[in-house]
């Protein structure tokens, strides 16, 4: 069954990598790829006036189903978990 809510993990690994997006609005921290507003727990520092890039919903490409958009980030979600460890 497709998911019609995106199911975030908190996990914090697509905020650890948001600097190997290039252009992207938020700095990474000197040295790393990872977003200077990620705290130590995981959660957004920023979280209400995060950019657009960090809103699931808010990228979803016209014409693509919800539930279609939110399979297919936490698949890039799970893949992106594994390459951590």
């Amino acid at each position: 069954m497709l998911a019609t809510k995106f199911n975030c993990t908190g996990c914090g690994a697509c905020c650890r990598r948001i600097g190997l997006i290039p252009g992207f609005p938020t700095k990474a921290k000197p040295g790393t790829t990872q977003c200077e507003h990620l705290t130590r727990d995981n959660k957004c520092a920023i979280y209400e006036t995060r950019p657009l890039l960090c809103r699931v919903d808010a990228m979803r490409p016209r014409g693509t189903p919800i539930a279609v958009w939110h399979a297919m980030n936490e698949e890039a979600c799970r893949q992106l978990q594994e390459s951590e460890t």
